[in-house]
Parts: structure tokens; C-alpha cells; sequence
């Protein structure tokens, strides 16, 4: 049916993106110090984990996240915070973070994957307009981003502009900065023009350095105090990925910025979400699911430290060599933001109803998908068969993700 076959290619979609940018990633000196030699796999397994003394620690620090991610930036001068992509609770936090920041400190600006670096300007200019105009943001949304057509991320957008409108006058603007590269992906698919086609896919190769290099002149260099958003992937700053199976290492964008003059302001966050264990070729709870049976009897939303705590030395029984299993808690993030849902009741965003309401805008949203495949079958479409399954009404809304996560294994098996 077409509705499955479009919850298919939607994560196709994303499977395909990461893995071209994981393949394409380049190797370099600037990034974080090399940790220790990681683990061989089959070495002895990690050291057991007095779960009651984290969770006392959770209990004798218990903030809620907006609370949490509030209070770093007395002490920090730049919170990067990592997402799975289209959770619908984590960007839901972001969104709600925009006015108390606006309101209670001194941070005026938000960097996100989420908006293009060449609409930075645009966007700052809707956001501080005298009305909310929602049909102009889904249109200049959907030029940049065609296939991602949903409604918790234009939230970010209007939650900024409803805190201008609030404290501008008294408390100067929050603004925006897109760190996206604006890539093309009908030119990179359908192009003929073999220059501009090359263009398109050195941005592409080129992606998180170029975020990198957005975020330190927009942000770092200026000194601004700043929130950050952006997938997890490209919040790697602490560690180092690699080319599954090889020495090679995959340089992020928080790897290229987590370096001297900047790295001792810099406080890296991770949204709970499964780890991916690619020995395996598998998700998997992160820390054999220590977390995730803390949280069935702590029950509260909870933002918290870990280098300093209790938490830092966590680890996995069974740790791969230069995969995100050889490092222990401390390594990967500063700070860890989790939510009382368990992974495998994950909702998924929403989808935009009106993001396509005629011809022209349905090529469009086809032509722009990362997924050549599946702007193909769109463009084979009716207008009359797209509108009656595109984003369709259903009851489990955000599928996709509830399915997807329940391929993890009860927490008693792990």
C-alpha cells in the first residue's frame, strides 16, 4: 500500500543521507584529542554499575530538561545539543526553550541544522515581522527543505517569533542562524549542468565542515552566547567516529570546533535515543539499558551532568573497537537530557497538512527528496492520489518511529 511504501522510503531517505555523509566525511587534524586506545572487541567485559548510587544521583539532582538546559548557560557559553532526527519530544524541548532563554538569561541566539546558511536573513526577518505568517514560513521552509514537511520543527520558528513579540522591546531579539549548507538535491539527482551538478555534491561532501565554518563566524568568533541544534551525529565533538571496520575517522562539525580557543565554553548534550551498534548492524539501548531501567523507577523527565558524576564511568559490557561502544559515558557527552517515555513508545513529529496543496508545489516536494527512488514515485502521482495519503490522518501518528524502535528487545533481555 502507497502509505507504507511512503513511511518506507521516508526512512530510506534518511538511512541513505547519513550513510552518503558518513561516506563522503573526510579525515583531518583538527578535532579532538584521540582518547585512549579504545577497547579490542571481546575484551572483559565493562565493571559492574551501582545503579543505586545514580539513581540517588538523579533523585539529589533532579531538574526537569528546560530547567537543565536553562541553567547550563550560567556556567557555559555555547549548549550543543543532539537530536536523532524527528522525535517529536526533543524538538518540542527546543521549541519550548527559545522564550525562557529569551526571558531569564542572556543567551539571544539559536544555530540549527534546520535552517539554511544562505536564509539566515529571511528567516530572522519572519521571526521578527509584526504578525505570524504562517502560509509565507511553510513556503520558505519548503524551498529549503521540500521533504521535510513537519510541523514540531516550523514550531521552532514561531515559537521565536511569539517570544519577540513578547520581549524585543525590553530584552532585544532572539535570532536565528542556519548552519545548513542549502544543498540541492534536484540538481544532485536530475542535474545536467555537470559543473553545478559538482557544486552541489562538493557541499555535500563538504557538510559538516561547512557548519563548522558557519558556526564559528556567526557564533564563536563573535562571542555570541548561543544554543546549538543540530542531528547527533554532527554534535560529535568529544570523541572520535569511524569508518565502520577501518582507522579512518569521520571529522563533525563539533569535532572541527571543539578546539583551543573555544572548546573550555563548550558543553555537549545528547537527547536520549538508541545507539547504533554497527557490528551488529543494529540499534541497541545505549549502556546495555542501564538508563532506561533507572527511568522506569525514577518516572520524571530529567536533565543532567555526567562528566563529574556518577554517570561518567558507564559502559557496555561489550565494546567494538572505534565504535560508540568503546567509550565510556563521560567520553561521549557532557550533559544527557531523558525523557519518562521508553524508547519503543517514541512518537514521531507531525506532518505539515497543507506543505503541498497543488501541482507545482508536489514536483517540487518529488524533485527535492535525498531519495531518488522515491521523488520517483512521487512524480508518478496524481495530485488527487498524493493528497489521499500524504501524511493521511492516522491514530499511531510518527509510525515510522514507534515501529522503528520497537525492533529494540525488552529491557530484560538486554
Amino acid at each position: 500500500m502507497r502509505i507504507e511504501r511512503q513511511l518506507f522510503w521516508t526512512l530510506v531517505t534518511f538511512v541513505l543521507l547519513f550513510v552518503t555523509l558518513a561516506s563522503w566525511a573526510h579525515s583531518s587534524e583538527v578535532g579532538p584529542p584521540r582518547s585512549p586506545d579504545p577497547p579490542q572487541a571481546g575484551s572483559d567485559s565493562a565493571p559492574s554499575i551501582d545503579t543505586s548510587e545514580l539513581l540517588d544521583y538523579w533523585r539529589s539532582n533532579e531538574k526537569p530538561p528546560v530547567e537543565y538546559l536553562v541553567a547550563k548557560f550560567r556556567d557555559e557559553q555555547w549548549v550543543i545539543v543532539g537530536e536523532f532526527h524527528r522525535v517529536l519530544h526533543d524538538v518540542q524541548l527546543i521549541a519550548s526553550l527559545v522564550p525562557m532563554l529569551h526571558e531569564t538569561t542572556d543567551v539571544r541566539h539559536l544555530a540549527l541544522e534546520f535552517l539554511c546558511r544562505d536564509h539566515t536573513a529571511e528567516a530572522n526577518r519572519l521571526v521578527s515581522a509584526d504578525a505570524y505568517d504562517r502560509e509565507r514560513m511553510i513556503d520558505f521552509f519548503r524551498e529549503q527543505f521540500p521533504g521535510w514537511a513537519y510541523e514540531e520543527y516550523l514550531e521552532i520558528f514561531h515559537s521565536t517569533w511569539a517570544s519577540n513579540r513578547r520581549l524585543a522591546g525590553e530584552r532585544g531579539e532572539f535570532r536565528l542562524v542556519g548552519l545548513h549548507p542549502c544543498i540541492d538535491w534536484e540538481m544532485i539527482n536530475y542535474g545536467t549542468d555537470l559543473a553545478a551538478v559538482a557544486a552541489e555534491q562538493s557541499k555535500l561532501k563538504r557538510y559538516d565542515e561547512i557548519m563548522a565554518e558557519e558556526l564559528e563566524e556567526s557564533i564563536l568568533r563573535p562571542g555570541h552566547k548561543a544554543l546549538v541544534f543540530t542531528g547527533i551525529a554532527h554534535a560529535t565533538g568529544k570523541f572520535a567516529e569511524y569508518r565502520f571496520g577501518t582507522e579512518d575517522q569521520l571529522v563533525r562539525m563539533g569535532n572541527l570546533v571543539y578546539r583551543e580557543p573555544y572548546r573550555q565554553d563548550m558543553f555537549f548534550v545528547a537527547l536520549h535515543a538508541p545507539f547504533y551498534d554497527h557490528g551488529a548492524d543494529k540499534e541497541i539501548y545505549p549502556f546495555d539499558g542501564v538508563l532506561d531501567e533507572l527511568m522506569l523507577s525514577f518516572g520524571k523527565d530529567i536533565g543532567f551532568d555526567v562528566v563529574g558524576t556518577p554517570f561518567a564511568s558507564l559502559d557496555h559490557r561489550d565494546r567494538s573497537q572505534h565504535a560508540i561502544t568503546a567509550y565510556s559515558f563521560g567520553e561521549l557527552y557532557d550533559g544527557y537530557v531523558m525523557f519518562r517515555t521508553p524508547i519503543k513508545e517514541y512518537v514521531g513529529v507531525t506532518c505539515v497538512d497543507d506543505w503541498v496543496d497543488d501541482e507545482r508545489k508536489l514536483r517540487r516536494f518529488a524533485l527535492g527528496l535525498t531519495n531518488k527512488s522515491a521523488a520517483e514515485e512521487y512524480t508518478q502521482m496524481s495530485f488527487e492520489e498524493f493528497l489521499a495519503e500524504h501524511c493521511a490522518p492516522r491514530p499511531d501518528h510518527g509510525v515510522e518511529f514507534r515501529r522503528r524502535f520497537r525492533t529494540l528487545p525488552d529491557l530484560k533481555d538486554e
